[in-house]
């Protein structure tokens, strides 16, 4: 994403640069567009290969708290040890959000479900 921000930047820099006439700039920038070109061909396109989203990519996911249900987003990674942690307590991933949104002050309750992972985590049997 950075990549095609600085392409388009680099373009509209590029436009200026041949409007004044300026051939060295512009000799210059476009090598730049080139080389952006290249890297934006070579990242995977997630919706042509299927591949996953980046690590740290939010993964949005319905869960129903408290008969509700509601959008929760997640790191990949919190959403896989949550399943974990709902499989070893034989427990299901509702039932968790739920008991977490139920102790949850402030109303963030993706930054809720994060610290339960990280501290079950660190304990090896269930936390709560």
């Amino acid at each position: 994403m950075a990549d095609l921000r600085a392409r388009i930047a680099i373009k509209h820099m590029l436009d200026d640069a041949l409007e004044r006439d300026d051939t060295p700039l512009a000799s210059i920038l476009e090598v730049a567009i080139r080389t952006l070109d290249a890297r934006i061909k070579a990242a995977p396109n997630l919706d042509q290969t299927g591949a996953a989203p980046p690590f740290a990519a939010l993964v949005g996911r319905n869960v129903r708290i408290g008969g509700r249900r509601m959008t929760l987003k997640l790191e990949r990674a919190f959403w896989d040890m949550l399943q974990r942690i709902a499989e070893s307590n034989d427990d299901s991933i509702d039932a968790i959000c739920t008991a977490i949104g139920a102790t949850c002050d402030d109303g963030n309750l993706a930054s809720a479900i994060r610290v339960y992972v990280l501290k079950n985590c660190a304990q090896p049997k269930g936390y709560m």
